[in-house]
C-alpha cells in the first residue's frame, strides 16, 4: 500500500499558530471559504517537499515555524535505500519529516530525528507526495520520474539498483584517487613562493651574470 500521511503538526506558520491534524484512512477534502487556510496547509506541504522558503513565511512575533508530518505504511521501506545512503536510519512502518525556519534566517531539516540536506528532502517528497494544480509541480514534467516510469515498465529495478552500487563504488574511487594525490591547499600556498625565491636567486648569482 502506498505511503499514508497520517499527522500533520504547523507551528507558527503564516496565520496559523499551532495546528495537529491526524488523519484517518480513506478519502480526504479540505473545503472553507477564501482565507480560512487551506493554502497554508498545502503550503506546509510543500515546505516538507524540499520547498525554498524565507522568514517572511513564519507568524508575526514568533522566532521559529515548524512543520512536521508522519507518514505511515509499508511501501516505506522502497525508500530505505535512500535513507542509507544520506547517512538516515532505515524505516519500517513510519517516516517523520520535519523542518524549521528561523527569523534569523537558519533553514534546518530533518528525517526521522536525523538532521539532513535540503536537497534529501526534496527527493523523499517527490517519491511521497504528489501536489497537482494549474501552478504547481506535477511529477509527470520531471525527467526523474519520467526515467523512474520507464525502468518500471521495462521491470529493470534490479538493473537499476546494481547500477547505482557501481556507480556510488566509482564515486567513492574517484575521491579517494582526487584527495590522495591533489596537494593540500597550504602546502600549494607555500610552495609557490619558494619556487620564485630560487628562481630570483638562479638569476642574480654571479655565475648567471657571467654567462
Amino acid at each position: 500500500m502506498p505511503a499514508v500521511l497520517t499527522l500533520l503538526r504547523i507551528k507558527n506558520l503564516a496565520l496559523v499558530e499551532e495546528l495537529e491534524w491526524q488523519m484517518g484512512p480513506g478519502f480526504i477534502a479540505v473545503t472553507g471559504e477564501t482565507g480560512a487556510g487551506k493554502s497554508i496547509i498545502i503550503g506546509a506541504l510543500q515546505l516538507l517537499l524540499g520547498e525554498r522558503a524565507d522568514k517572511s513565511l513564519i507568524r508575526t512575533g514568533a522566532d521559529l515555524c515548524t512543520v512536521e508530518a508522519v507518514f505511515s505504511e509499508n511501501d516505506l521501506q522502497k525508500l530505505n535505500p535512500q535513507l542509507v545512503e544520506a547517512g538516515i536510519e532505515p524505516c519500517d512502518n513510519d517516516l517523520i519529516l520535519k523542518r524549521t525556519l528561523s527569523s534569523t534566517g537558519t533553514n534546518r531539516q530533518f528525517v526521522n530525528g536525523s538532521p539532513t540536506t535540503l536537497a534529501v528532502l526534496k527527493n523523499l517528497g517527490d517519491e511521497l507526495v504528489d501536489l497537482h494544480g494549474p501552478h504547481d509541480h506535477q511529477s509527470l514534467l520531471s525527467p526523474e520520474t519520467q526515467l523512474s516510469l520507464l525502468d518500471s515498465f521495462a521491470r529493470a529495478e534490479a538493473q537499476l539498483e546494481e547500477y547505482r552500487k557501481h556507480y556510488r563504488q566509482l564515486q567513492t574511487l574517484l575521491a579517494s584517487i582526487f584527495f590522495g594525490t591533489r596537494l593540500p591547499r597550504s602546502s600549494r600556498r607555500t610552495s609557490l613562493p619558494t619556487k620564485r625565491r630560487k628562481s630570483r636567486s638562479a638569476t642574480n648569482s654571479p655565475a648567471t651574470a657571467n654567462g
